[in-house]
């Protein structure tokens, strides 16, 4: 948002308890959306852009992760057993 000129107010919030802590505003506190605030650094078509790649790039890392994992190949590692011996036994 601050790359394209806007910004979000108080999207942290310090705790009150003793401790001097940020913690990341959830509903407690309302949150101020300014668009314009200040110069952008890129123009809000490049960003629009931008967002639009990140975006696709997400769902395909999410596909990637919720897909099935692939077949476990039994035979894949039988030429690495003959070259393994047994610690105890020696077999």
């Amino acid at each position: 948002m601050v790359y394209k000129g806007d910004i979000l107010f108080q999207q942290t919030i310090a705790l009150q308890n003793g401790r001097k802590k940020n913690v990341p505003n959830e509903g407690q506190e309302h949150q101020y959306y300014i668009e314009e605030h200040h110069e952008p650094i890129i123009p809000q078509k490049k960003w629009d852009e931008v967002q639009k790649i990140l975006d696709e790039r997400a769902q395909e890392v999410k596909k990637k992760r919720s897909a099935p994992l692939p077949e476990i190949n039994e035979n894949k590692n039988e030429t690495f057993l003959e070259k393994m011996i047994c610690g105890e036994c020696s077999k």
